[in-house]
């Protein structure tokens, strides 16, 4: 034969050194393996020390208790109950033929410990009643799981994957089997078949005619994680797996991210994944793309995002409700090194989806509330014509007369509009977001990720945004519960409309679900300092005529235990009293010390300060100041900090204006460009008040 690159033929001895090179690639492959086994033995050995030193159990032997237990039952049982306990990644899914909704799962973090669920608790909706079911032979405690409900036979409730997390947070575990609940009887059944996804948790499940179609997710082991984007499907008449292809042109690996059924397509949203940076470092990376999968062919495309769509995050909830897909909150993260800061979202997206458009979900106003504010705007009007002379005060009267006609005319057909945006009768959701986009489509640019020197802030375009603000000295935590909205001193009209509707908590990891026309929306969690809040409050809205928020639970902190650390001061203390030892030893190795080079460096050590974490508030901001509001930055002219914020001043405007007044791109985007000068010359002025009082 002749070598590749070479002219000159060599004779193939691989016939007669076969069976020697083969001997000698087994005894490579077998040492190799002698080496991995008796390494993953040391590990497991120093493993099972570590956990001895906890009082913690493997994680197998936790599951196998949890087996045996469940073992133990022999009868379903059913009782009426109270509120279920704070949890979050649970499945919340609507029953496919009652007025119910079934909770499964999930876990809770107390600071200390994390406690992961496997019981099943039913909702019915016309009762306001909470049952709780155990049965024999169900699921292990899990969460980020994913449920699917189906009409099939009496209604089925399908669960695959999730992960277990042993209390100490040391240990993870993935499951990748198959459950089946049959609704009627409330008896789980098992679907033990080969074929399927592998290990993980983060993914998520749709059912489509007769199939359950499975894709994503993440699989952790301490020593690596992983990020899916295989796609497979399960053949509910035939009970098998059928993992699809990758096409080259697919989404890349996530977990996170948020799946809807349109008729024969499957939409995916967003994500979640991390990668490699220098070294052995990683960050994390919030995805934002969109995606449709077609059902017929299991082929991909890509969507490109239209109208004004929601701000990068992770952790958001979405459902759908006839033609459209709803969006509620999330966070997110901006990673700078190890500190992370957060910014925490209540406000709700809709995707219609005859048109993949995306567009703000605003309450509306109640008409006897619009009424109300017409009369005070009708007064307010009048005032200004008093004192001026007769010939004024005429032509005053009548131009008001004219405009109160325009605006009743303008008022009528904008409810009109809002209710057939209300039934999904408008063809092109809720407004028409061609005529916000201008001539250069400004308001559908993608806001920028990882940017050099970006603040949180100035990635923040969304209009009902809030940032947990710190307590004040004094106040209990729940008093949190008084300003689940971020207050918004300096945009009049914005927080007009603000202080008039009641908005959930801002949260990331909440639970949606849509029975009939209501949306319910349960739990989630929010972060204040070092400290984690896990709900369990409770609300549904009426889609059809969504003026306000029903609370069914209220949200209350006052019974909630933390054990972790609740303030970032505590770590500092911690790094100053281990600085100051440090110094106190620095200070004996100087006496002794006759090197000059040596004595330097101590003096150095002594000088360094503990690095602290990252905060919502920027330079220059009062600490009570609400960091949802973008700020200028030191030496930013008013043109560049309108381009960097115009999102957000967009979507102030689109929040306090009339469904008619949405129509007039020009005049929004002045509206806009107002309250951004406004906000120039707010901070602009604290900034030299603040000079002239040093």
């Amino acid at each position: 034969r002749r070598v590749h690159g070479g002219d000159k033929a060599v004779p193939d001895f691989g016939v007669l050194m076969g069976k020697k090179d083969k001997k000698k690639k087994e005894k490579k492959v077998s040492g190799a393996e002698k080496t991995l086994k008796k390494t993953e033995k040391k590990e497991a050995k120093k493993q099972r020390k570590e956990l001895a030193a906890v009082g913690e159990d493997d994680i197998e032997s936790i599951l196998a208790d949890f087996v045996k237990k469940d073992a133990a039952k022999v009868a379903i049982d059913i009782e009426i109950c109270g509120v279920p306990s704070p949890r979050c990644n649970a499945s919340f899914t609507a029953h496919p033929s009652k007025e119910e909704i079934i909770l499964f799962g999930g876990e809770f973090y107390n600071g200390d410990k994390c406690f992961v669920y496997n019981d099943l608790f039913v909702y019915n909706i016309a009762r306001n009643e909470w049952r709780r079911i155990s049965s024999p032979n169900c699921p292990a405690p899990r969460s980020s799981h994913q449920a699917v409900a189906l009409d099939r036979a009496d209604g089925q409730l399908w669960i695959f994957g999730g992960e277990f997390v042993s209390p100490t947070q040391s240990q993870f575990y993935h499951h990748k089997d198959l459950w089946m609940l049959n609704l009627s009887t409330w008896s789980w059944e098992q679907y033990d078949i080969r074929g399927g996804p592998s290990a993980r948790s983060g993914h998520r499940m749709v059912g489509h005619k007769r199939k359950l179609i499975v894709f994503g997710g993440f699989y952790d082991n301490l020593k690596e994680v992983k990020y899916f984007n295989d796609l497979h499907v399960f053949d509910l008449e035939n009970n098998q797996w059928q993992k699809i292809a990758n096409p080259v042109f697919c989404p890349t690996p996530r977990s996170g991210f948020q799946m809807v059924v349109n008729e024969d397509y499957v939409i995916v949203y967003g994500g979640y994944c991390k990668e490699k940076t220098k070294g052995d470092n990683e960050r994390g990376v919030v995805l934002t793309d969109m995606w449709t999968l077609n059902t017929n062919n299991y082929s991909w495309s890509k969507i490109k995002k239209q109208g004004i769509f929601p701000t990068p995050r992770s952790g958001f909830a979405m459902t759908t409700h006839k033609r459209r897909a709803i969006l509620f909150g999330g966070v997110y993260d901006d990673e700078v090194d190890d500190d992370l800061a957060s910014v925490f979202y209540n406000d709700m997206f809709a995707l219609n989806l005859d048109n993949n458009r995306w567009y703000p979900f605003n309450l509306q106003q109640r008409k006897g509330k619009k009424a109300k504010d017409k009369k005070k705007k009708k007064q307010k009007k009048k005032t200004v014509f008093k004192g001026k002379g007769s010939k004024n005060k005429r032509r005053g009267a009548a131009a008001e007369d004219e405009e109160e006609e325009e605006e009743e005319q303008a008022e009528s057909s904008s409810e009109e509009e809002a209710e057939k945006e209300a039934s999904d009768q408008d063809e092109d959701g809720n407004f028409d977001e061609d005529e916000l986009e201008g001539e250069e489509g400004e308001v559908n640019e993608e806001p920028k990720l990882e940017t050099e020197g970006d603040s949180v802030e100035s990635r923040d375009a969304s209009a009902a945004t809030v940032v947990v603000g710190e307590l004040k000295e004094g106040e209990q935590d729940a008093e949190i519960e008084m300003a689940p909205i971020a207050e918004t001193q300096t945009l009049e009209s914005a927080q007009e409309l603000k202080d008039q509707v009641f908005m959930p908590m801002a949260r990331r990891s909440s639970l949606l679900a849509v029975k009939g026309n209501n949306l319910y929306l349960f739990g989630g969690v929010f972060e204040h300092k070092e400290r984690e809040y896990t709900l369990n409050d409770m609300y549904s809205l009426d889609l059809n005529r969504p003026e306000e928020w029903q609370i069914i639970i209220p949200l209350d902190l006052s019974n909630q235990q933390w054990l972790g650390s609740d303030s970032e001061d505590g770590s500092d203390s911690e790094s100053e009293d281990g600085a100051e030892e440090e110094a106190k030893e620095d200070e004996g190795e100087d006496a002794e010390s006759e090197d000059e080079e040596e004595a330097a460096a101590i003096r150095a050590r002594k000088q360094r300060k503990p690095k602290k974490k990252l905060t919502e508030v920027p330079a220059g901001a009062s600490q009570f100041e609400d960091t949802s509001i973008p700020r200028p930055t030191p030496g930013e002219s008013l043109a560049e900090f309108f381009n960097r914020s115009k999102d957000f001043w967009m979507m102030k405007v689109i929040e306090a204006c009339s469904e008619e007044e949405r129509q007039k791109g020009k005049a929004l985007r002045k509206a806009a460009f107002d309250m951004a000068d406004k906000r120039f010359k707010q901070v602009n002025k604290i900034g030299e008040d603040a000079i002239f009082a040093q």
